[in-house]
């Protein structure tokens, strides 16, 4: 099943009155019942291969380029500060070092893409340094051969194949799972999700200790998460069904990415154009790496709340 892309983050800890949060490893802490993925939400095969299979026609390919990200630089360019932190530390992006050193990547990226052509949809440089562009195979074949070119590779269609992840990792063996064997309980850790969305007044994403959806001043009084950490630089994209009081002090961040999807010419009516979950894939991900504990769904009540 395709879906447009979209992350959410949320930081994980200990609740008080013996709430219990889980790591992605430690998904034997959350029960969770697969909701059924709807068909309105499938790209046919057939449509997937027609457009990955015909020659010559544009197609979004994901471009590697050799030198470091921001999380790698060593500071072997003259003018270009390092910009690697050192054990224990996290990469700010608002420091002037990294700025620069991210205007630095644009430039390069900009200039391939001046050479061999194509039209750029998406930077990456943090952790990864690339970008994302509409391009004919011809161009994809040029950028292959550049010497400041590390791969190349074209943005597939992947179907989501799976809804019983705990039992699949073998997390949940009563003898063997990591749940029963490490005790883990997840604290203190933020976690990203790349899925089909999330759906934020679910109790599995509440920051209440009694698990309610309590935007305002009203959800202040009843937190069971402190703010997230000074090192936390991501943000919450409002967008269709989504606005800022749909992220709190458990679901810290949001976003959506559309460009690459939409530039396929796919449409999947249903879906929001924001980190909303229309499909239910998302939010069972999410819940079952990072969602609260002891909180039991199902398909009819993923589908019949909110959905984020």
């Amino acid at each position: 099943m395709s879906k447009i892309n979209k992350k959410t983050v949320f930081q994980q800890t200990l609740l008080p009155l013996n709430f219990t949060f889980a790591l992605a490893i430690l998904l034997t802490l959350i029960e969770v019942v697969p909701v059924a993925q709807g068909a309105n939400f499938l790209v046919p095969d057939d449509v997937a291969a027609a457009i990955t299979d015909v020659k010559g026609v544009e197609l979004v390919y994901i471009v590697q380029m050799s030198g470091a990200p921001v999380v790698a630089y060593k500071g072997n360019i003259s003018g270009l500060a390092a910009t690697k932190p050192s054990t224990g530390k996290y990469i700010n992006p608002n420091n002037s070092k990294v700025k620069q050193y991210v205007a630095h990547l644009d430039a390069q990226h900009n200039a391939a893409i001046a050479a061999v052509g194509g039209t750029k949809i998406y930077d990456y440089r943090y952790s990864f340094n690339g970008f994302a562009a509409v391009m004919t195979s011809t161009q994809a074949a040029k950028f292959e051969v550049r010497s400041d070119v590390k791969m190349v590779w074209v943005d597939e269609i992947r179907q989501l194949t799976t809804d019983n992840s705990p039992d699949f990792l073998g997390l949940t063996n009563p003898e063997r799972g990591l749940w029963a064997v490490e005790g883990l309980t997840g604290e203190d850790v933020i976690i990203g999700i790349i899925d089909t969305g999330i759906w934020p007044e679910h109790p599995s994403f509440s920051d209440q200790q009694d698990l309610s959806d309590s935007p305002g001043n009203s959800g202040k009084n009843n937190q069971a998460y402190d703010a997230p950490p000074i090192h936390w630089k991501g943000n919450c994209q409002s967008g269709e069904l989504w606005s800022q009081r749909d992220c709190n002090n458990k679901l810290i961040g949001a976003r959506y990415f559309k460009d690459g999807f939409i530039n396929k010419e796919i449409i999947i009516s249903g879906d929001y154009l924001s980190a909303r979950d229309a499909d239910g894939h998302g939010s069972h991900t999410a819940s079952t790496a990072g969602g609260n504990a002891d909180v039991y769904l199902s398909a009819i009540t993923l589908h019949s709340i909110c959905v984020y």
